[in-house]
């Protein structure tokens, strides 16, 4: 069965951190949830001047799961 899992990231060189946005079953959907996500994305800032020092990148991915196995990122 295949899955489609719309994440939102957050990566540095030592740490990455996800959240699941939404889980659909069929890629028109995924596709239209992923462009309200991106519209709608939330523009997180570290606090912490330390944190500054190691790349930051957000990013909002799409993936396909087929049986509880990760196939690829659309």
């Amino acid at each position: 069965m295949k899955t489609y899992i719309i994440n939102f990231l957050i990566e540095t060189e030592s740490n990455t951190q996800g959240e699941t946005l939404t889980v659909c079953s069929d890629l028109k959907t995924a596709q239209k949830e992923y462009k309200k996500a991106v519209k709608n994305a939330p523009r997180y800032r570290q606090s912490d001047e330390d944190d500054f020092r190691e790349y930051l990148d957000e990013a909002i991915t799409l993936e396909l799961w087929i049986d509880d196995d990760f196939e690829e990122r659309l």
